[in-house]
């Protein structure tokens, strides 16, 4: 870039993508994505996947949204990862992928990437993917948890307290849980 950094031209489009001290424009954010982008950074790369992936100020176009998340993965984006193993494992914009999805995962979760180790964790409790492992499921689901992510929370919760209760008149009454041990 000429004068600046391209994180700090990706700082100002997300600014302006989410309205954050500035009238929200998703337009100039789009071209500020696209520059930093353009000048290789993976912020930006990602940042496109996601608006082409959600359609968010250009049409839905899946096929491109793999695309950028696919260059920035490349550039070693943990998000850029997490997020093309979501579109593998859904099948948006081409057939569902477990393996390659549970891959993504794999490479994003080195990197500490909250999401892709909850996604871990639930592909070892059910098996998809591979084989069911309670135990690395767990293991998936703490170090989530740990890192904020609150769908891994949940999971570490029922995973604990498995058996609901309830009263005579089938309304919930209580659970029985366990320490895991």
């Amino acid at each position: 870039m000429e004068a600046g950094s391209t994180s700090a031209v990706v700082g100002l489009g997300a600014m302006y993508a989410n309205g954050a001290g500035v009238k929200s424009n998703i337009a100039e954010a789009r071209k500020l994505f696209e520059r930093a982008a353009a000048a290789g950074d993976a912020t930006g790369m990602s940042n496109l996947g996601s608006m082409y992936g959600a359609g968010v100020g250009v049409a839905k176009d899946f096929a491109t949204a793999r695309s950028w998340f696919a260059k920035a993965a490349a550039k070693n984006s943990a998000e850029a990862m997490f997020q093309l193993g979501l579109m593998n494992q859904d099948g948006d914009g081409g057939p569902k992928d477990d393996p390659a999805a549970k891959e993504l995962f794999e490479k994003a979760a080195t990197l500490n990437h909250a999401g892709a180790l909850e996604r871990l964790g639930a592909y070892a409790e059910t098996g998809r993917a591979g084989p069911k492992d309670q135990a690395a499921a767990l293991v998936f689901y703490k170090k989530a948890a740990a890192l904020g992510d609150e769908d891994a929370t949940a999971a570490l919760k029922r995973l604990r307290c498995p058996f609901s209760l309830t009263d005579k008149n089938g309304k919930p009454a209580g659970n029985i849980c366990f320490d895991g041990n």
